[in-house]
């Protein structure tokens, strides 16, 4: 009967807690910022929740593990293009609120930054097309989502904090692609045109806010000199780095086996990859949402900083704890409803990955705190250390382990995570306090 009291009591305890900081966030940006990041993420969650199973009613879950392995190949392109634009574009976009020549002069740096890493990945297909690829004709087929990554304006509307626009062009897209899916795709043979029609339609939507951001702010495009290039190309080589070492954690499974797996373990493997793949959007609303205001907390001292965090990682504990438990025991309901039929393999794969959401959601915490304390450095280091224990883990479940725990890498890569990122935060804390 005590157990009972303290248990109430605590849970009383925790209810105050959250109660209070919802409040207090309220009557910040982070909220406002946070709900329209999430509108994209829930709309892209809504998308897939529709698709997957119309997708692999009509192409086999075979083909569907295709599918996504020229999907994850495109992304892990697109985060070279990207150069890690998306994180200072934000912070440069944000620092220069009210002064447009400057947000000018990023958005064009960005712009064509990404567009010469673009032509180097078009250098890099050409060569490709002389070796054996597997699947290199759903690759390229997927080049649209990649030209998208070059044309995305998320950083723009993020860092002037007004959302609105993207998230209703964004939902147009979303809406486009499953129109054309519904129509067109009807069969196995076209399953190499889905990659084809997401990236059509989001390179049209962002062609869409490019225009509006030119019109609006009355900007021009040029050409950048060749100093503000490398200068960007210099500053941003550590992200792009560590973004593409826990891009490539992420996707290296998937790689392997598409070379050296049966479609079937694809398959079942990357349906539950996208799970996943979705609770990581709705972490990265919620980093980008909080990062304009971190940034702003930090600079106020290391006091308020820790209270911030604090707070943000008690909501963010408590919210992804229960999204796990819930991927957990509803995992094979979760499976049928994006597959459209019982898979055991895949069931017992999203099982070993429930708990992956609340542990990323806390490394995250970790990486902004890193990023704002200029960290590139240590992060990319640790990203590339992380990438090669991805590698060891991939060549230790393939060769060695049976098929049913696959899923336990995704986990022991973000649990592995935690602790270096843990272990860095204290390094950097002592670090901080000597200065």
């Amino acid at each position: 009967m005590i157990n009972v009291y303290i248990f109430a009591a605590y849970t009383c305890g925790l209810k105050t807690i959250i109660k209070a900081s919802i409040v207090k966030l309220k009557e910040r940006k982070v909220i406002a910022n946070f709900l329209n990041l999430s509108i994209i993420q829930v709309s892209n969650v809504i998308l897939l929740t529709i698709l997957y199973p119309i997708i692999t009613l009509k192409i086999g879950i075979e083909a569907f593990g295709v599918f996504i392995f020229a999907n994850t190949f495109s992304n892990f392109a697109a985060t070279f293009i990207n150069y890690g634009t998306n994180q200072s574009g934000i912070r440069d976009i944000a620092e220069n609120v009210g002064n447009k020549q400057q947000q000018s002069r990023v958005l064009n740096e960005i712009l064509t930054i990404r567009f010469l890493i673009f032509i180097a990945y078009i250098i890099c297909l050409v060569v490709l097309s002389l070796t054996n690829l597997r699947y290199f004709s759903h690759v390229i087929f997927a080049l649209p989502l990649v030209i998208a990554e070059v044309l995305n304006p998320l950083f723009f509307f993020t860092g002037i904090e007004k959302l609105k626009t993207y998230n209703q062009a964004n939902l147009v897209s979303k809406v486009l692609s499953l129109v054309l899916i519904l129509i067109l795709i009807k069969n196995t043979e076209d399953a190499i045109l889905v990659n084809l029609i997401l990236g059509s339609s989001s390179c049209l939507v962002f062609t869409y806010l490019l225009v509006i951001i030119l019109k609006e702010k009355d900007f021009k495009l040029n050409i950048p000199a060749f100093s503000e290039i490398r200068t960007i190309a210099v500053d941003n080589f550590h992200l792009t780095i560590n973004n593409a070492s826990v891009q490539l954690q992420q996707s290296i499974m998937i790689f392997v086996l598409a070379r050296i797996h049966v479609p079937l373990v694809l398959g079942a493997y990357s349906i539950c990859d996208k799970v996943i793949w979705s609770a990581r959007m709705l972490i990265i609303s919620i980093s980008m949402a909080i990062y304009p205001k971190s940034v702003q907390v930090f600079a106020e001292g290391t006091a308020s900083w820790r209270n911030y965090k604090t707070k943000f990682r008690k909501l963010i504990t408590v919210a992804f704890m229960c999204l796990s438990i819930s991927i957990f025991i509803f995992s094979d309901l979760v499976i049928y409803i994006l597959s459209g039929t019982h898979n055991s393999m895949a069931s017992n794969f999203l099982k070993m990955m429930a708990l992956v959401p609340t542990v990323a959601a806390l490394n995250s915490l970790n990486i902004i705190e890193l990023l704002i304390k200029k960290e590139n450095t240590t992060l990319s280091k640790t990203a590339i250390f992380l990438a090669c224990f991805a590698f060891l883990m991939t060549w230790l479940l393939t060769s060695f382990a049976a098929t049913k725990w696959f899923g336990i890498y995704t986990l022991s890569i973000e649990i592995t995570a935690l602790f270096i990122y843990e272990y860095l935060i204290k390094k950097s804390e002592k670090r901080w306090q000597n200065l």
